[in-house]
Parts: C-alpha cells; structure tokens; sequence
C-alpha cells in the first residue's frame, strides 16, 4: 500500500466493519497515482471473511489468486467498454455470492465506456442487490456521465506530496 492511500484506505475499512460503505464507490485520480493499488487492497478488505483484509481466511486467499468467485474485474480487450461486459456484471450483480458475503465489481477506467454500457450501468448503481459493491475508477472524470457520478460516492485521489514521494522512493530503491 502507497503511503499517501493509508488514511483514505484505514477510514474505507472502518467503514466496511461498521457496514456503512456505500454501494458505488467512483474513485477520481490524478494520473500515476497508483489508485489500483488502493482499489485491490479495499477489494480484498470486502471479500475478507474478517473485513480487514486479514490475509488468512479462504476469502483472502482465493482472491490472491485471482479465483474468487464473488469478485468481478471487468477488462475490455477494446479501446472502449461495451454494454456486453457491462451487462455480464448486471448478471453478476442478480446472482448470490457463492461464499455467502459480499460481492465486488471492479471496473478501471469508466471514461472509456460507451453510451450504452453507461446507461447499463447505470440501472445496475439504481439498483444494488444487497452486499454488492462497485468500485469504478478513472483518471478522466469528465468523461463519465453526470448520472453515474450522483449515484456513487467519490473519492478524489491526487498524488502524494513531494516530500511523501521521496521518502517512498528512498524506502523503496537500494543505493
């Protein structure tokens, strides 16, 4: 975890113990932020048996390994997002979590959805099934719909500090 995500990650999972985490989360990042790091680790935290990204239950470790059946990362193989893949994670979306805990959305770069996956999407953030949580993220926040952005709660990342960045990288390259 980036030293600049601790706060907002630390406040993200007390929230998710208290059960008071908002259904649609709409992280905005500066560019180069490394927001998909913070968006794994809270993924994780949410398919955590102990909701704390424990690293020791069956949910941890399925997800390490990229098998978790509760967890969807949507990835296009085009330039833009279609209402296909947005539609699979409206199925996704109806059915129960195989291992009786909540379920995770993933999509990275939301501006890159075309008008239709956005009104698709959109149906789905009007109406979440319960223990269902989408995380979408983008650099571009003014290419994601108006519509969208009021039915998720945003979580604005910028880049760390001067001083934040060398100290991470100091800790983090030998010389």
């Amino acid at each position: 975890m980036y030293p600049w995500f601790k706060q907002t990650y630390s406040q993200l999972v007390g929230r998710i113990a208290s059960s008071q985490l908002h259904h649609g989360l709409l992280f905005l990042a500066d560019d180069g932020v490394g927001e998909q790091t913070l968006i794994l680790a809270l993924a994780k935290a949410l398919v955590c048996e102990n909701k704390n990204a424990c690293n020791a239950c069956k949910g941890c470790s399925l997800f390490e390994a990229q098998s978790h059946p509760d967890v969807q990362i949507v990835v296009s193989d085009k330039p833009s997002i279609g209402v296909d893949l947005i539609r699979k994670v409206s199925e996704f979306v109806t059915t129960t979590a195989q291992l009786m805990g909540n379920k995770v959305i993933i999509i990275h770069g939301i501006d890159a959805m075309t008008e239709a996956a956005s009104n698709s999407l959109l149906k789905t953030l009007e109406e979440p099934s319960k223990n269902t949580f989408l995380i979408l993220s983008t650099t571009q926040a003014n290419g994601v719909l108006p519509t969208i952005k009021s039915r998720c709660e945003k979580i604005r990342l910028h880049l760390p500090s001067e001083k934040q960045s060398l100290e991470w990288l100091s800790s983090n390259t030998s010389e």
